[in-house]
Order: structure tokens, then C-alpha cells, then sequence
């Protein structure tokens, strides 16, 4: 259900000092349990230039019932409550590249023979890989509104349903736009205000890349990506970097062992600057709370071990806690990687790194609890074949070596210990079974995958060894001779 306002009304010696705006505030609060607000408005009156200001869209238009049919346009505000479409989102936002265009793109792409809207349509070319979407937000119908001509409003309306629309709560809004506000001090005109919208509004969304041709806009791409981990980019800048922001992870996720990257014990004097650099606004998580679990990890080191991992000049890329309450089980309830050129390979990297820890010390489970990752880690997660049940990130890693059906009695055994993961279980042993049966060596090498480090010796996968050269092997493949190799060279 929504709520619908029929009558809004402010005293002529109040009005210009925000009393509609602190009605509208409370009229939010009261109504969360809802869907949002909507208002229909009469074009031509001087309300119409304020809803945009209070998180207010413009949605439809319609005649109004006055003798002379003066327009109506309906206005929203959303409460982002989840939908089927709300979950879409989520893991469109974890599985891809997602990138808001800006209006002058959003134009650009329906305009005909200007010079200036080339940039833009390279956009629509084939070289845009399937794993980027372009995306708008709801603010680009009030970009649409100033139109004049209700018949052009009407036709830029239907181009905006063939874009996703990224959503976001007006709370995680305002706060990003109050964040951004003070980079806007010089900028007044309605144009100028409704950009300071759009950027907050792609921020609080979720979005990866803001994609403009403003020059101003464009002036503030480091401090909008040193608060927020948001890039802010031109279509053509995107468009030459598609390919190392897609592909580049995969060339270089073992460069990290040889690299100066180095990963310590984090100390409790640390644990300010890591709720500082940490906590993770975008996803609405409370500072208080994130505060209190840290203090906690860090005050208890014989159950939790809190890991800061550093460049170079000692600044801190990735935080990662491991628990060990239980003992067959690796318990990471923290698990955050700071937003860089380089984040998927680390957050690979550190993936492999807690299964390997996982399974050196004979543990049979690696869970990630944490809520509240960025969707780097949870794409490494899901590449690295851990599955989600029940807000986890699960992975059984059996270090043994045995014959597919040494492994589904294992798997049956541990179906009857793990009952919240014994239908994964089951449903693998079914699947071993199945494929020893038909020498499926496409599933048994899946299986394989999925509990690594298990080897299965009798399922005749193919097997091939490939030798490399010592310094190189120690390189990409083994961190600790690789970093005190780095360390002697520096010296």
C-alpha cells in the first residue's frame, strides 16, 4: 500500500523556511511500513520546482480537472522496502559492473547527428561486455520534468523503462547527499542541484561507475572515490578500460605473493582506524555495532585472530577475522577489502588463503558470516565455489586424498554431523555416485572443486604437469619465499 497526500499547505508568512520539507520529513517516519508517498501536482504551480528537494520523482502526467485541463504530474518518493526486483539489484550489484549514466549520457544516447553525442553512443557498441550494465536512477525524471513539451516528457519517459533503475532507501540517500553537499557549495542552479541527486542517489544505490561527460562532475572523481569507492568516469574512459576492469584480476591474482603486500596481526590501539576505514556505509551497517565487534575480536585473541593487510607505504587494504569456536570448523565473521585497482585479485587472494588455513589445520568448514561485504569478496567467494545458506558463505574443504567411494561415505557421515548443510551434502554424495558410475569426469572434476583439497584418486581425471622455472614458482605460487625473496632485493 502507499500513502497518498491530498492537500499540502503552508502559511503564507511561514513558507521559504522549511516547514512543508519538516512535515514531509515526518510524514516519512511515520509511514515506513509502506511502500512510499505520492502527490499529484498541477505543473504550472511553484510547488512543482520543491518536491525534488524532498526526495520527490516525477512519474506521470495527466489532465487536471480545472476548466482548462491544466496538467497534473504525479510525484513519489520510494521507501525501499525489498521486492523481487530489490534482490535483482543485490545481485546484479555482486555478479556485475554496474554503471549509472548521468542525464547528459542518457540524452546523448537518443540524439541524431551531434558530434558532441558520439562518445556517449559508443556505450550501445558491442564492446560493452555482457558483464556491464548501464543503469539510471529515479532522479533522472526530474532531469526529464524541466522539459517543457509533454509529448517529448512522454517519449524520454519510455527510453528511461529500457534502463535498469537502481534504488536506493531516502535515508541512505540524504545521508550521501548531506556527505556530498559541501563538493556543490558553488553550484545553485536547478541543473547544477539535480546532478548533486543524481550522484548521491548512484552512491547509495550501490552503483560501481558514474558515467558523465560534465567537466565538473568529473573534477571530482578522487574525492568522491576516496569517501565512497565510487568512480566517477567519461563514456570513453570506461569503454578502454572495460577490459583490465573485467579481465585484469584473472592475469594477475598470484602477483600478490610477490608483491610488498604484507599481512599482520592487527593491535587494539588499531581499532579506530579500522572502524574508520572499514565500517560499511553503503550497506547501512551501524558504526556502534561494527565498533563493538572488533573490540570484541580484538579482546578475545585466543578465539579470534584480526588480520590487517597492507601495502607497501603501510596503508590498510583488507581486514579479515578468523574465529575458531569450533574445532572442526574456520568461522570468518569479518571479511572487508577496501575498494582499489587491485581489490578483486586480493579478495581472491585472501579466499584462498583462509581455505588453505581451513584445511592446513585440518578443519572440515569454512564459513564466512560477515553481512556486510563489499561485492568483491562475495564474487570471490562465489568463484571460488562456496555456496550461501541461511546469510552464510559456506565451503567444505577435505584435506585427504581417497576413492569416490571413500569420499560419499565421508560426505553421508558428515550430512548426519552438519544438519543445516545435509541436503548440500547429500546432494553431493548423489552426485559423486552418479558420475563414478558414468566416468562423468566433467562433475567429478567439479566435486573436486568444491571440496578442495580433496583428490579423488581413482576418476581418472586427466592430469598434466607443466614445469617452471624456481624464481617464478616462487613468485606466483609460494607468498612466503616470494616476500623474503622481495624483502633481499629491497635491502
Amino acid at each position: 500500500m502507499k500513502i497518498i497526500v491530498v492537500h499540502l499547505c503552508v502559511l503564507g508568512s511561514y513558507r521559504g523556511k522549511g516547514v512543508a520539507k519538516e512535515l514531509v520529513s515526518y510524514l516519512r517516519s511515520i509511514t515506513q511500513d509502506y511502500l512510499g508517498i505520492g502527490l499529484w501536482c498541477r505543473r504550472d504551480y511553484e510547488a512543482s520546482e520543491i518536491w525534488p528537494s524532498m526526495g520527490f520523482s516525477p512519474r506521470a502526467d495527466k489532465p487536471g480537472r480545472s476548466y482548462d485541463g491544466k496538467p497534473l504530474t504525479f510525484w513519489w518518493i520510494d521507501h525501499g522496502h525489498p521486492t523481487l526486483f530489490t534482490f535483482d539489484q543485490e545481485e546484479l550489484v555482486k555478479s556485475k559492473i554496474v554503471a549509472v549514466i548521468d542525464a547528459n549520457v542518457f540524452y546523448d544516447l537518443q540524439t541524431e547527428d551531434d558530434p558532441d553525442s558520439f562518445e556517449s553512443k559508443s556505450l550501445l557498441s558491442d564492446y560493452l561486455p555482457n558483464n556491464v550494465t548501464l543503469s539510471i536512477t529515479e532522479e533522472i525524471y526530474n532531469e526529464i520534468n524541466r522539459c517543457q513539451n509533454l509529448s517529448e516528457i512522454k517519449k524520454w519517459r519510455k527510453f528511461a523503462e529500457g534502463f535498469r533503475m537502481l534504488q536506493s532507501s531516502t535515508d541512505a540517500f540524504e545521508k550521501t547527499r548531506n556527505l556530498l553537499r559541501p563538493l556543490f557549495t558553488s553550484k545553485t542552479k536547478p541543473s547544477d542541484l539535480s546532478d548533486l541527486r543524481q550522484l548521491s542517489r548512484a552512491i547509495a544505490a550501490g552503483a560501481h561507475f558514474f558515467v558523465t561527460r560534465d567537466d565538473f562532475l568529473l573534477e571530482l572523481v578522487d574525492q568522491v572515490y576516496e569517501i565512497f569507492g565510487m568512480t566517477i568516469i567519461r563514456p570513453c574512459d570506461l569503454i578502454v578500460h572495460l577490459d583490465e576492469l573485467t579481465e585484469g584480476s584473472e592475469y594477475q591474482p598470484a602477483r600478490l605473493a610477490g608483491s610488498l603486500i604484507h599481512i599482520n596481526l592487527a593491535k587494539s590501539l588499531e581499532n579506530t582506524m579500522i572502524v574508520e576505514r572499514f565500517q560499511n556505509f553503503t550497506q547501512r551497517e551501524k558504526k556502534a555495532d561494527f565498533q563493538r565487534q572488533i573490540r570484541n575480536y580484538l579482546a578475545n585473541p585466543g578465539v579470534y585472530e584480526t588480520y590487517l593487510v597492507r601495502d607497501s607505504v603501510d596503508e590498510p587494504l583488507a581486514l579479515i577475522v578468523y574465529g575458531r569456536k569450533e574445532s572442526k570448523e574456520l568461522e570468518i565473521p569479518i571479511f572487508r577489502v577496501l575498494r582499489g585497482p587491485l581489490s578483486s585479485t586480493l579478495a581472491k587472494h585472501l579466499v584462498f588463503r583462509t581455505v588453505f588455513l581451513s584445511s592446513h589445520e585440518k578443519r572440515i568448514l569454512t564459513k564466512v558470516t560477515d553481512q556486510f561485504m563489499s561485492e568483491e569478496v562475495q564474487k570471490a567467494l562465489l568463484d571460488s565455489d562456496f555456496f550461501h545458506q541461511d546469510k552464510k558463505w559456506e565451503k567444505f574443504n577435505i584435506a585427504d586424498v581417497m576413492i569416490a567411494k571413500e569420499l560419499v561415505g565421508r560426505l553421508k557421515s558428515l550430512s548426519s554431523v552438519y544438519l543445516a548443510e545435509s541436503a548440500y551434502l547429500v546432494n553431493m554424495s548423489q552426485s559423486l555416485v552418479e558420475a563414478s558410475e558414468l566416468g562423468n569426469v566433467h562433475i567429478l572434476n567439479k566435486i573436486e572443486r568444491f571440496l578442495w583439497p580433496v583428490k579423488i584418486i581413482d576418476s581418472v581425471l586427466p592430469t598434466f604437469i607443466v614445469p617452471i622455472k624456481p624464481r617464478w614458482a616462487a613468485e606466483l605460487f609460494d607468498e612466503y619465499l616470494a616476500s623474503g625473496r622481495f624483502a633481499a632485493l629491497i635491502r
